[in-house]
């Protein structure tokens, strides 16, 4: 675990989120150098030879970092208040719903009842079992995607709508790869005894959770392999971070007919359709060459994997909404084995997370209402129309 931090967020914005939850209209003394959090410098340091240690070592020591955190910084501090402050509003929405609260309190409290999700089991995902169950041929795969990328399930590829690489103004339809079960590509390939050991706790991960699932147990240790053996082919052939942060190498403008060549077999007409795309003349294909070889993975791979990778998928992708066997398994290996967090949030900053996260305006909304007044509002506005650019010329010296 780690505090990340930069001198600016040290030293100025502790100041800030004192501001920001300050109470509405009520005038706050400074206790010390405005713009400056003094009590987060370490004058034991010297700024000449270590400036972070300097400007950050007092924040540090007074801020350990939480037990269900794996880092720690100004910004998580004041997420933390702002949150708490959203669960007091959550919390009376569910128990006393109005017509505007009524929504983002059905949702919070559906997330808080940990004892009905436990009895559903995976039944709420059973239609989308049922579905990956029943693909018999490459020809199913269209519209089989096209349900689960639906409802968020990375698989294979990812099409929705990027900023268009020449042009920052305007936003264009993009294809580029899936998400894999380990968090980028080199995962797959490094030949280091840490690395290698990684992979196996996976592959382990991956058979416990399909257990859970109600696979028995040799099978799923042989279906966990076949993850795998299907995420190690797509991660092949992915770039690494590195080179996807040259825009040239994923700035690749196509038609639909170019993009219909680097997959023959996959019906993409199909699939547009069936996830309701708008038209569009150009697509940028972030990385032909992978879907070149995925067109090639799916010719080869058996059916049979192909629906062990998609099953797997769809569990990993909803395992924090599961019963709490679930949650506990994808955390041990998420949360403890990949980011060392030693602890499980609490559920209610996680039902606070997700309500947040599906039905942000609405929230927003309430916590506008509640927590931020008439003083705040015009406090805002002067300080937007204060920095409100001037228009003009400057003169060059």
């Amino acid at each position: 675990m780690r505090h990340v931090l930069t001198a600016f967020t040290c030293i100025v914005l502790p100041l800030a989120s004192a501001l920001a939850v300050a109470r509405p209209g009520v005038a706050q003394a400074p206790s010390e150098p405005q713009g400056i959090a003094v009590a987060s410098l370490d004058r034991t340091a010297d700024p000449c030879v270590d400036f972070y240690q300097f400007a950050c070592g007092g924040w540090m020591n007074n801020n350990p970092i939480p037990s269900d955190r794996s880092s720690w910084t100004t910004f998580d501090e004041l997420q933390e208040r702002n949150d708490t402050k959203l669960r007091d509003i959550l919390e009376t929405a569910a128990a006393k719903p109005t017509a505007e609260t009524r929504q983002i309190g059905d949702y919070y409290g559906s997330c808080m009842d940990e004892t009905r999700i436990n009895g559903k089991g995976l039944t709420p995902l059973q239609p989308e079992l049922d579905r990956i169950a029943s693909l018999t041929s490459r020809a199913g795969l269209p519209s089989l995607l096209a349900r689960l990328h639906e409802i968020g399930t990375p698989t294979f590829l990812f099409i929705g709508s990027l900023p268009d690489i020449d042009n920052a103004d305007v936003s264009m339809a993009a294809v580029d790869v899936s998400s894999l079960g380990l968090p980028e590509r080199d995962y797959y390939f490094k030949d280091d005894a840490k690395s290698t050991a990684l992979r196996a706790q996976y592959v382990a991960h991956v058979g416990r959770i399909l257990e859970l699932s109600g696979t028995l147990a040799p099978a799923a240790g042989t279906d966990a392999a076949t993850v795998l053996r299907v995420e190690t082919a797509l991660a092949k052939e992915q770039l690494g971070i590195v080179a996807r942060r040259i825009p040239a190498n994923v700035n690749h403008r196509m038609k639909l007919e170019e993009l219909q060549a680097l997959m023959p077999a996959f019906d993409w007409r199909g699939y547009l359709k069936a996830i309701n795309a708008p038209a569009f003349a150009v697509v940028n294909v972030t990385q032909p060459d992978y879907l070149k070889a995925l067109d090639a993975l799916l010719s080869t791979t058996p059916i049979d994997d192909v629906r062990r990778y998609l099953r797997w998928q769809l569990i990993r992708s909803n395992a924090a909404l599961l019963p709490t066997a679930f949650v506990n398994e994808n955390f041990r290996f998420y949360g403890t084995t990949l980011r060392g967090t030693p602890e499980l949030r609490p559920r209610w900053k996680r039902c606070v997370e997700a309500t947040n996260r599906d039905l942000g305006e609405a929230l927003g909304k309430a916590y506008v209402a509640q927590a931020f007044g008439d003083q705040a509002k015009a406090d805002t506005l002067a300080m937007v129309i204060a920095s409100k650019p001037r228009c003009g010329r400057t003169s060059r010296p």
